[in-house]
C-alpha cells in the first residue's frame, strides 16, 4: 500500500509541476477535457476518450517514475544492432 501511495503522490506532484511549467500543454488539456465532457462532470466513460491526457500521464510515469530512480538499467553485454555496437 505504501509503494503504491508513494507513486500515485509522486505522479501527482510532477503532473503539477509539468502543467504549471508549460501553459500551452495545459491548456490542450483543458480543451480536450471540455470536448470530451461537454462541461458535465467527469465520468467514467469519458475516460477512454482523453486520449492526450493518457499520453500526458504515461510520459509523467516514463520520464519522474520512482522506481526507475533505484533500480538502475544497463547494458549487460555488448551487442551489435543495425551495425551498431551497443556497449
Amino acid at each position: 500500500l505504501a509503494a503504491a501511495h508513494t507513486s500515485v503522490a509522486n505522479a501527482l506532484i510532477w503532473s503539477i509541476v509539468e502543467l504549471a511549467a508549460k501553459t500551452e500543454l495545459r491548456a490542450t488539456l483543458q480543451s480536450e477535457l471540455k470536448q470530451v465532457t461537454k462541461n458535465t462532470p467527469l465520468a467514467l466513460e469519458h475516460l477512454s476518450k482523453l486520449h492526450q491526457m493518457n499520453y500526458f500521464l504515461k510520459e509523467i510515469e516514463r520520464v519522474y517514475n520512482p522506481v526507475g530512480v533505484i533500480l538502475f538499467r544497463g547494458v549487460v553485454k555488448e551487442i551489435q544492432y543495425a551495425g551498431y555496437s551497443i556497449p
